[in-house]
């Protein structure tokens, strides 16, 4: 479960249909298309700074509403004086797993002295595997190689050409372990585990201890978040604070499992 810390924020009338997604009823105040848009402008401003520190508004206080104030608005600073209500906000230091999606970052943004030297190669088996096939084939039609020293030759041969043999673009970076049925997933005994793509100079956090909140992605990526963009569209997985060389301004957080 989500540690929880309560801030109540006196806000203004406009802030609580804002809020309330109530858009409706925030245009009644304000005759011009111009005026609407720069209140919802300012509102939103306060709310992303809140955002931004991973508070969130849940409901009010009805019980601690003012009918008559002339103190300014605590989210979007209107001196306009008139009611206010106490707005219920909730700040978190940690976030359910459910709630978390894979982030995405780009590789200049990531501190490389900070992350692991050694990778998984994911179709190092299966090119090894063929590999395997293709010289005992060559080895067994061989009749010029004793029998009793085809296996010693298969492995020789084999060796050689895994010392020529190149990695593919695609390596596993972090915690990994296999399935019973010998698929690569996150291994939880870890920190944190992701998939780098050396082509596109890009890496996907599939599972961390650490979320960040941030924009989705663009379409190449999609239900994913971009941790070098600021925003609040989705909490996605992240590395841990050092592995970072910049990303966007947001709080790291702690990822809990489902209860």
């Amino acid at each position: 479960m989500s540690k929880i810390k309560v801030i109540e924020v006196e806000i203004c009338e406009d802030c609580l249909n804002f809020l309330e997604d109530n858009l409706d009823g925030l245009s009644l105040f304000y005759d011009t298309d111009e005026s609407f848009k720069e209140v919802t402008e300012r509102i939103r401003a306060g709310v992303n700074l809140l955002t931004a520190q991973n508070i969130v508004y849940t409901s009010i206080d009805p019980d601690k509403t003012e009918e008559f104030s002339t103190q300014p608005c605590k989210l979007c600073s209107s001196k306009l004086h008139g009611k206010r209500f106490t707005g219920v906000f909730y700040q978190r230091n940690t976030i359910p797993i459910s709630e978390v999606v894979t982030g995405v970052i780009g590789g200049n943004s990531l501190n490389w002295e900070y992350l692991p030297y050694d990778s998984i190669d994911p179709n190092y088996d299966s090119m090894v595997n063929e590999l395997r096939l293709e010289i005992e084939s060559e080895v067994t039609e061989d009749e010029t190689i004793d029998p009793e020293d085809r296996e010693d030759e298969i492995e020789g041969r084999l060796q050689e050409k895994l010392d020529c043999l190149e990695t593919s673009d695609t390596q596993l970076i972090g915690s990994w372990a296999k399935d019973k049925d010998g698929l690569y997933i996150p291994d939880k005994k870890g920190k944190y585990a992701a998939i780098y793509d050396s082509n596109d100079n890009t890496m996907q956090i599939v599972w961390s201890k650490h979320a960040i909140l941030c924009n989705k992605c663009s379409p190449c990526f999609p239900g994913q978040g971009d941790i070098d963009a600021t925003g609040s569209d989705y909490y996605s997985f992240c590395l841990p604070i050092d592995c970072f060389t910049k990303r966007n301004s947001n709080p790291v957080l702690e990822v809990t499992e489902d209860e």
